[in-house]
């Protein structure tokens, strides 16, 4: 009776990302145009999903910036490996933002990447500093975990940076697009809405398997006599 009642929680989270995926696509298809910075491709379809991969990437670092401040405060073990949980599902997310945008940049400016633009080249050092922050949390997970924890605090200042990089400088392709109606983009708000919904609760329910896990690893090292 327990271990079901666990299944129907652990898939409760990951059916709802299905859900809300699904009714993304069909709002997409039925109420919006592939038309975007004045473009009209299909391939624009994948902007809803590139931009909600974007929000829900940002807000999970913030949760790993949050979670590694109050383990620096606190020194409790259970917040650095929610920093974790969070921050590896958050690159994960990163790196299918990098993708897609280059997907979706092929057909929209011709070219899969250009060092010339800003919101491109910052959210690239973004994901290499939060790979950073895995391999020091990789190396350092069993002996010094302030480490880590301090390198979730000071790598998050790469995230505001890339979200406001289109306003300080002057971008080659990405023109800001929230409250610059010349931009030329026509993205449709309920549609934008349930993508970023479908991918947060996807986030929610990885990052509690992932920290699961940890709690798992955690309590068999005990078990057995190690940390």
């Amino acid at each position: 009776m327990g271990a079901s009642k666990t299944i129907r929680d652990t898939a409760v989270l990951p059916a709802g990302a299905l859900l809300f995926g699904l009714a993304s696509f069909v709002a997409m298809f039925v109420f919006t145009t592939p038309r975007m910075y004045g473009v009209v491709a299909p391939v624009n379809y994948i902007g809803y999903w590139h931009i909600a991969l974007a929000w829900v990437s940002g807000v999970a670092l913030l949760i790993t910036f949050g979670a590694s401040a109050w383990y620096l405060h606190t020194r409790t073990r259970r917040f650095n490996l929610l920093a974790h949980s969070t921050g590896e599902v958050g690159f994960v997310f990163l790196t299918g933002t990098l993708a897609m945008g280059s997907i979706w940049g092929s057909e929209m400016w011709g070219t899969y990447w250009s060092w010339g633009d800003v919101r491109l080249v910052t959210l690239f050092i973004t994901w290499l500093v939060y790979l950073g922050y895995l391999l020091v949390f990789a190396a350092t997970r069993d002996s010094e975990d302030r480490f880590a924890a301090a390198y979730g605090v000071l790598g998050f200042v790469t995230i505001p940076v890339s979200y406001v990089s289109t306003r300080l400088w002057n971008p080659a392709f990405h023109d800001p697009t929230v409250g610059a109606e010349s931009s030329g983009t026509v993205i449709e708000p309920t549609a934008l809405l349930l993508a970023i919904v479908a991918v947060t609760v996807l986030f929610v329910s990885l990052a509690a398997v992932r920290y699961r896990v940890h709690r798992v690893r955690d309590t068999v090292i005990c078990a057995t006599g190690g940390r």
